[in-house]
């Protein structure tokens, strides 16, 4: 399986959500998912994280991104809020500032599935967060 699928070519019922920014534990946008967390675990994808300024932005790369995996209630209420935060207005849309996508995140116990934003806007100029770590501020 690729490491990310455009939200329109799967279509299943996925209740995580893979979080690496300001939407982590500490985050400041953390309070929005909070009330749809059931668990949480440590975890990583592939790609390379861009400093944004305030936010950070995720996109195909050689190196580890670390996160969280969220396991969400409510999964499209929490979905709506989410992709009202990222700039997120469905698949394939030529104004998203994010894609929501399926990935498969690596966690200490197994790989799982979960959703997670991909940045599609400039990174020209941008730097790398080094470690793929962004810290909570």
């Amino acid at each position: 399986m690729p490491s990310s699928l455009p939200a329109s070519q799967r279509s299943i019922f996925c209740d995580r959500v893979f979080v690496y920014g300001t939407l982590k534990r500490g985050g400041i946008y953390h309070s929005l998912i909070a009330p749809h967390v059931l668990e949480v675990w440590e975890g990583w994808v592939p790609g390379v994280l861009v400093d944004l300024g305030a936010y950070p932005g995720w996109v195909p790369g050689p190196g580890r991104v670390w996160g969280e995996v969220l396991r969400v209630d409510r999964v499209d209420e929490a979905l709506a809020k989410l992709d009202d935060l990222e700039d997120y207005h469905g698949p394939g849309r030529p104004e998203n500032l994010y894609e929501r996508v399926l990935v498969k995140a690596e966690t200490a116990t197994a790989p799982v599935e979960a959703w997670a934003y991909r940045y599609r806007g400039p990174t020209g100029g941008r730097p790398v967060v080094p470690g793929g770590r962004w810290p909570v501020r």
